[in-house]
């Protein structure tokens, strides 16, 4: 190649240097134009782009690979914007004003929809008729007469009730109820169990543990009996791994407490649902050889209730005969035992460590002895006519104290509108133990756990059946016990299980017992249960009883469906 040819390439690549730093500079003062210009062709010059100046390369000043300035092509050229640009620019936020102004149109011209309880108030007033869920002022349970006072209740004869709530909380591994002999005259033996895991592990730290909670039946025969349960309804709320799984009938702390404590009266009002459930048939629990066992138990969470509830027979796996009082042998018997256990333990070593009385617990109660065999009223019954039209407000009292009375009104427990024999009792074999001897003690049964009334109701006209919650006196005359005022009541209608109802009487300013108690409202409020709504006359059987944990008495009103 001639030198001067050489020299030639170098001047022109300097040249091109300086065009490349005078496009990356359009605004220099001496009027050097973009090549878009000096071409004259109006468009962009897409030839090879000139090499940045080496001294910026070495200085680290050029732009990172795939980098572009604002307002340049590809190639870091300066871009020309025509007016076809800057149109589209102005259409496209144009159009995106108008959209969004489309949108705040359509949202403030839509209509709020109203909630569930401004529906239900306006359709209410509209109709003008109780419906399912409304609540109950308690002025209306004050009015009208009492169907229940004095009067007497019919009771299903031969039935017996295996009643286990005391001690309420035990804090020892122990038989809670013990009898030798469940056997009714009729066959038929209800259970109710209901208890609360107390139980502690003592070590270097203490902690509340897990429990085996629940029953065993006890083969003292010298035939095999099958355990047939007509109606069951079981379960816990706390589980083993500390999870709880109900916790709308948790108290409101006291001042000072970061523990939660829970009633166990939404568990409580579960099982009853359950155990309501209709039994078209017997099914098999268990088989028991002669000397045998059957267990009926639950895993329970520390801190955690266990409530078990059910309907039981026994029959001899050979003739299939249900065992009655008159069936059995001399010395034959069938016993059950409740009991409490740490979650390891082994059952059957534990039952033959816990063989002699010195094994049942001491009861915690000193008022009642809600524990033993109660051999009558498990199943009571009354039948009741009504009018919508003439009779007004009607109200039927059930779950009275123990100890209430109403003769004299001078007197305390004075309830005039409670049946006459409302009260129930039976015995306790092992209600004192004294040096390992066991001696009995009267079962006093407040409230009558595990007793069912069937209302037998013939109504003329559209009617609405209400439930009261409970309105029992308290210590501070004040204010009520703060179960009170968050209750759970469940019944069923006829014997369809989809007419098996709970519901919950529950103040709105229920968590602030402790804190602001005046904000509380009077009690006695009561919610409607069932509504009957034809015009001629019709029958109802209503089934309901005071589920385990719950607070009694209740009142039942029959009302006019129209308010």
């Amino acid at each position: 190649m001639k030198k001067r040819d050489f020299k030639k390439r170098n001047v022109d690549r300097r040249n091109a240097e300086r065009r490349s730093l005078e496009q990356q500079n359009p605004d220099r003062q001496d009027g050097a134009r973009p090549s878009s210009e000096r071409s004259g062709s109006g468009q962009q010059d897409f030839g090879r782009p000139s090499a940045a100046p080496r001294s910026f390369e070495r200085q680290g000043f050029g732009r990172r690979q795939g980098s572009r300035r604002r307002g340049a092509d590809r190639f870091g050229r300066p871009v020309r914007r025509g007016l076809g640009h800057f149109f589209f620019l102005a259409l496209r936020w144009a159009t995106l004003t108008l959209v969004l102004f489309l949108i705040i149109v359509a949202t403030w011209a839509q209509p709020i929809a109203p909630d569930d309880s401004e529906v239900a108030a306006v359709k209410k007033e509209a109709t003008g008729l109780w419906q399912v869920g409304d609540e109950v002022p308690p002025e209306l349970f004050t009015q009208g007469a009492s169907l229940s006072a004095g009067s007497t209740l019919e009771t299903v004869p031969g039935q017996s009730l295996f009643l286990s709530q005391v001690p309420v909380k035990p804090q020892k591994p122990g038989i809670l109820t013990r009898v030798d002999n469940v056997i009714s005259k009729s066959g038929d033996l209800r259970v109710l169990y209901a208890h609360y895991n107390a139980l502690a592990d003592y070590g270097k730290e203490v902690k509340n543990i897990s429990a085996q909670m629940g029953l065993v039946f006890v083969n003292n025969t010298r035939r095999t009996v099958d355990v047939y349960y007509k109606r069951l309804g079981k379960g816990v709320n706390r589980l083993s791994d500390g999870t709880r799984l109900y916790l709308e009938d948790m108290k409101p702390l006291t001042p000072g407490e970061t523990i939660p404590e829970f009633t166990g009266s939404q568990l409580g009002n579960i099982v009853m649902s359950h155990f309501l459930k209709p039994a078209p048939e017997e099914k098999l629990w268990g088989t028991m050889n002669p000397g045998g066992r059957v267990w009926l138990y639950e895993q329970t969470g520390p801190q955690g209730w266990a409530i078990i509830m059910g309907d039981f027979v026994f029959r001899d796996r050979q003739t299939g005969e249900v065992l009655t009082l008159d069936r059995l042998k001399a010395g034959e018997q069938i016993g059950i035992r409740s009991f409490i256990a740490r979650s390891n333990t082994d059952l059957e070593q534990f039952f033959t460590q816990m063989t002699t009385p010195s094994a049942v617990l001491t009861s915690d109660q000193s008022t009642y002895h809600q524990r033993g065999l109660i051999t009558e009223g498990i199943t009571r019954k009354k039948s009741f006519t009504y009018n919508a039209a003439n009779d007004g407000v009607q109200t039927i009292t059930i779950g009275s104290a123990f100890d209430a009375q109403r003769d004299d009104p001078a007197k305390p427990n004075y309830d005039p509108t409670k049946f006459s024999n409302d009260a129930m009792q039976g015995a306790d074999a092992y209600g004192f133990i004294l040096k390992n001897q066991a001696k009995p003690r009267k079962t006093e049964n407040n409230g009558a756990y595990g007793a069912i009334y069937e209302f037998t109701l013939t109504m003329e006209g559209p009617t609405a059946l209400a439930i009261q919650g409970s309105v029992a006196p308290a210590d501070n005359p004040k204010i009520a016990d703060v179960d009170i005022y968050n209750q759970f009541i469940t019944a069923s209608c006829d014997e369809g299980e989809e007419n098996i109802r709970t519901v919950r009487i529950s103040d709105p300013k229920y968590m602030e017992y402790y804190r602001n108690p005046d904000k509380l409202r009077p009690v006695g409020s009561g919610k409607v249960l069932y509504v009957f709504p034809d015009e001629g006359t019709q029958t109802h059987v209503i089934r309901i009883g005071l589920a385990p944990n719950s607070q009694g008495p209740w009142k039942l009103a029959l009302v006019p469906l129209k308010r």
